[in-house]
C-alpha cells in the first residue's frame, strides 16, 4: 500500500506543479504543460488504483493533518477507490493528450493561464474525493470540484450561454452538497467520529426512520451531480457549453463522483436494508434512462445529444445499483454483488465511450465550427479517423456486440430478471418492468446514434464549413484511437474485466463468489473445479474450453448457473462470438464472390429522382430523422413550434420550410416551472410589504409583538 500512497502523492503534487507551470510559462507553452501534467497525473492515479485493487489489504487509512476540533484528517485507500481511480486515469490520459492541440485554437480568444490553474485544481479535487478518509476532506474536495468545474464550464465567457450554464451547474451542485452534508452529519453524530473508518467500525444504532432520512439526503445530494430525475435539468444545459476536453471529463468521470458518493454512504458506510428503497432507486434510474435517451433522440446539437445520453447512462447505473440494494435487503448477497458489479461495469464502459464521443464531437466542432447535425454531413470523407472512432463509440453506447456496452447492459437485464428467486410478486413485477424499459432504452439508443452518425458523417456536406473540413492533428487522433481500442477490448474480453470489477466491491461483498457465479472455470480440468463434471463436460463439448492453454482467466464464457430444473439461467460469450461473426462474414464474402464471378461490373450515376444533381438541402436531415420519435412520444416531449416560415426557392418547385421549435423539457414543465411560479408568487406577496401603508406596518408589528409574548409565556 506504500507504493499506492507514493503514486497518489506524486499525482497530487503534479496537480500543484502543473497549476504553477501554467501561470509561469509562456502562453504558447501552456497547452504543453497541461498535456504533460495531466498525463502524469492520470498515469500515477491509474497505477495507484491498480495497486489498491490488487492489494490484499482491503482497508488502509493515513492521517495527514490534525485540527483542534475536527481531530485527524485522513486519506482512505481501499478497493472501491482504486477502481474509480483506474477509470479516472483511463479517461483523463487521452483527454490530456487531446488537449495539447485543441487548446491552441482557444489562445486566439482566451488566456489559458487561469484555465490551467482551474483544470489542475479540478484534477486535484477528483483524486482527493476518491481517497478522502473523513467528512471534512471529502466535503472540501467536493466543493473545490464544484467551483472549478463550474468555472471551466463558463470559461468561454464570450459565449453568453457559458456563464449562465456555469452558474446553473454551481447552484445545483451546492444544493446537492448541502443535502449530502446533512447525511454525513447524521452519520458522524451517531458514530461519534468524522472518520469513515470509525463510522464503519462503530456504526451506532440507526432507527428505520433515521436510515430513511440519511438515504434521502445522500441520494438526493449525489443525484444532483449524477444527473438523475428530477435534478438533471442542468446537465444538457451545462455540458454542451464547456470546452471540448472539459465536456468529455465532466460526462466521462465527474458524473461518476455522484455514483461514488451513493455507493460510499448507502452501500459501504450504511448499507440499505429496505427493499423498497432499492425499488425507489431503481424507479428513479428507469425514468432517468428513458427520458434521457428520448431527448437525445430528438436533439440537433451533437453535444446536447451526448449530454442527454449521459443522463440515460447514469440512469442505467442507478437501475443496477437499485437492483443490488433490493437483493442485498432480500438476503441474496451473490445477486446483490452482481447488481453492484454491473453498475461499476456500466460506469467504466460509459466513461470510456462517452469520453471518446465527446472528444470526437469536440474535433468536429473544431474543424467545422458547428455542432448542428443539420449543418454537417459527409465528414467520413474529410475526417475518416474521427468518423471511424466515433462509429466505434456509437456502436459501444448502442450496446451492440462485440463492443463494450453490450455485456454490461445485457447483464443488467439478466440481473433484473433474477428477481424471480425472491418469491415476491411485487418485486418480480417491478424488476420486470425495469428490464422492459432497459430494453426500450437500448433500442432507442440504437435509433439515436444511427441518426447522429448517418446525419453527421454520411451523405453530402450540407454547409461549406462541413465541405471544407480537414482531419484533426495526429496527437488528437492518438487519443481517439486509444479510447476506441478500449471499447473493442472490453467488449471482446469482458470475462477478464468482470473479476476486476468484482474486486472493487470488497469487503462488503464476496468478490470471489460474484466472479465465480458469472465466469465458470471451464479452463480447469474436469473434476478439479466446483462445477459438476457432467455440466462442465457438456459445455466443453460445444467449445467452452477452446484456448484454455493460451487465454488468461477462468474461461471466455459468461454463465450463471440455476437449479436442477434450469441449470443455465443465462449465458453468452462475446469472445467466441467475434470469431463466429468473422467466420460468417468471410463465408458470406466468399459466397458472393463465387456467385458474381461471371458478372460484369456496370457503374452508373445514382438515381436522383429525375434531377440532374442532388443538392445537399434536398437530402434527409437530422430533424426529419427524429420526427417519428417526436410523434410517438409527443405527450412526453411536448415540443412547440414557435414560428414557421416558407421560402420559395423556385417558382413552381422546391420550397424551404423553416420551423423554430422550442424545447419544453418534461422536468421543466412539471418540476421547475411550478416551483418557479410558487417562488414568484411568494416574492410578489412579500414585495407588497415594502409598498404598503403605515397602518399595515403598525398592525404587523403589533401582531408580531403579541405572538412573541404568547410564546414566551406559555412555551
Amino acid at each position: 500500500m506504500t507504493a499506492a500512497l507514493i503514486m497518489l502523492i506524486i499525482s497530487l503534487s503534479s496537480c500543484v506543479i502543473t497549476a504553477i507551470g501554467a501561470l509561469l510559462v509562456r502562453r504558447s507553452y501552456i497547452s504543453h504543460v497541461l498535456a504533460v501534467g495531466g498525463s502524469i497525473i492520470s498515469l500515477c492515479a491509474l497505477a495507484a488504483g491498480w495497486i489498491m485493487l490488487a492489494n490484499p489489504t482491503l482497508q488502509h487509512s493515513v492521517s495527514y493533518l490534525t485540527l483542534p476540533l475536527a481531530g485527524h484528517l485522513s486519506l482512505r485507500l481501499n478497493r472501491l477507490s482504486g477502481m474509480f481511480l483506474i477509470v479516472f486515469g483511463l479517461v483523463c490520459l487521452p483527454i490530456s493528450i487531446f488537449s495539447l492541440r485543441y487548446l491552441e485554437k482557444m489562445l486566439k480568444n482566451y488566456s489559458l493561464r487561469f484555465y490551467g490553474v482551474w483544470y489542475s485544481s479540478l484534477l486535484f479535487s477528483i483524486v482527493l474525493i476518491l481517497i478522502a478518509g473523513d467528512i471534512i476532506t471529502f466535503f472540501t474536495a467536493w466543493e473545490l470540484m464544484s467551483v472549478t468545474s463550474a468555472l471551466l464550464v463558463a470559461y468561454e465567457h464570450k459565449n453568453d450561454k457559458g456563464p449562465a450554464a456555469g452558474w446553473l451547474m454551481l447552484i445545483t451542485s451546492e444544493t446537492g452538497a448541502l443535502a449530502f452534508l446533512g447525511s454525513f452529519i447524521l452519520l458522524a453524530v451517531n458514530a461519534h467520529t468524522l472518520q469513515f473508518s470509525g463510522i464503519l467500525a462503530h456504526p451506532g444504532s440507526f432507527s428505520p426512520g433515521l436510515r430513511a432520512i440519511i438515504f434521502v439526503l445522500s441520494f438526493f445530494g449525489f443525484a444532483t451531480k449524477t444527473g438523475l430525475v428530477p435534478v438533471n435539468f442542468w446537465l444538457p444545459r451545462a455540458h454542451p457549453e464547456a470546452p471540448g476536453p472539459i465536456s468529455a471529463l465532466l460526462s466521462a468521470f465527474i458524473l461518476n463522483c455522484g455514483i461514488y458518493g451513493i455507493f460510499l454512504i448507502n452501500v459501504v458506510l450504511l448499507p440499505v436494508r429496505s427493499v423498497w428503497i432499492g425499488v425507489a432507486v431503481m424507479t428513479i434510474g428507469t425514468v432517468t434512462a428513458i427520458l434521457g435517451i428520448l431527448y437525445a433522440s430528438i436533439s440537433d446539437d451533437i453535444k446536447t445529444v451526448l449530454a442527454h445520453s449521459s443522463s440515460e447512462n447514469m440512469g442505467l447505473m442507478t437501475i443496477a445499483t437499485g437492483a443490488g440494494m433490493i437483493f442485498l435487503a432480500s438476503h441474496a448477497p451473490v445477486l446483490a454483488g452482481i447488481g453492484f458489479m454491473v453498475a461499476i461495469f456500466q460506469m467504466t464502459n460509459h466513461s470510456i465511450y462517452k469520453a471518446l464521443l465527446f472528444l470526437c464531437a469536440a474535433a468536429v466542432h473544431r474543424q467545422t465550427n458547428t455542432r448542428s447535425l443539420d449543418k454537417l454531413g459527409g465528414l467520413i470523407k474529410a475526417m475518416p479517423w474521427t468518423s471511424g472512432t466515433f462509429l466505434i463509440g456509437a456502436l459501444s453506447i448502442s450496446a451492440l456486440p462485440p463492443f463494450s456496452g453490450f455485456t454490461s447492459e445485457w447483464l443488467l437485464i439478466q440481473t433484473l430478471l433474477q428477481a424471480t428467486t425472491l418469491h415476491s410478486t411485487a418485486l418480480e413485477l417491478a424488476c420486470a418492468i425495469a428490464a422492459v424499459f432497459v430494453g426500450l432504452t437500448a433500442a432507442l439508443s440504437i435509433t439515436c446514434f444511427v441518426r447522429v452518425f448517418s446525419m453527421g458523417f454520411l451523405g453530402h456536406p450540407r454547409t461549406q464549413t462541413a465541405k471544407n473540413a480537414k482531419e484533426i492533428p495526429h496527437s488528437m487522433r492518438y487519443s481517439l484511437g486509444l479510447l476506441a481500442m478500449l471499447c473493442i477490448g472490453i467488449g471482446i474480453l469482458p470475462t477478464i474485466c468482470i473479476p476486476i470489477f468484482s474486486r472493487a466491491l470488497s469487503p462488503g461483498v464476496n468478490s470471489v463468489a460474484v466472479s465465480n457465479s458469472l465466469i465458470p472455470p471451464f479452463f480447469s480440468q474436469i473434476g478439479h473445479s466446483f462445477l459438476n463434471p457432467n455440466f462442465q463436460r457438456s459445455f466443453l463439448n460445444i467449445g467452452a474450453g477452446i484456448g484454455q492453454h493460451t487465454l488468461p482467466g477462468s474461461s471466455m464464457v459468461i454463465l450463471h448457473q440455476g437449479g436442477t430444473a434450469n441449470p443455465v439461467t443465462f449465458a453468452t460469450s462475446p469472445f467466441y462470438g467475434v470469431f463466429v461473426l468473422i467466420l460468417l462474414l468471410l463465408l458470406t464474402r466468399l459466397a458472393v464472390k463465387i456467385i458474381t464471378r461471371n458478372r460484369t461490373k456496370l457503374t452508373v450515376p445514382a438515381w436522383t429522382g429525375g434531377m440532374r444533381k442532388l443538392l445537399p438541402e434536398m437530402t434527409y436531415t437530422s430533424t426529419a430523422f427524429a420526427k417519428p420519435v417526436n410523434v410517438i412520444f409527443q405527450s412526453v416531449i411536448h415540443n412547440r413550434t414557435v414560428i414557421e416560415e416558407r421560402d420559395a426557392v423556385h417558382e413552381h418547385f422546391r420550397s424551404v420550410i423553416h420551423r423554430h421549435v422550442k424545447e419544453s423539457h418534461i422536468i421543466d414543465r412539471y418540476f421547475l416551472e411550478p416551483i418557479g411560479k410558487i417562488v414568484v408568487s411568494i416574492a410578489n406577496t412579500i414585495a407588497k410589504l415594502h409598498t404598503g401603508r403605515i397602518k399595515h406596518y403598525s398592525t404587523l408589528v403589533l401582531f408580531t409583538f403579541v405572538t412573541t409574548l404568547i410564546i414566551a409565556i406559555f412555551v
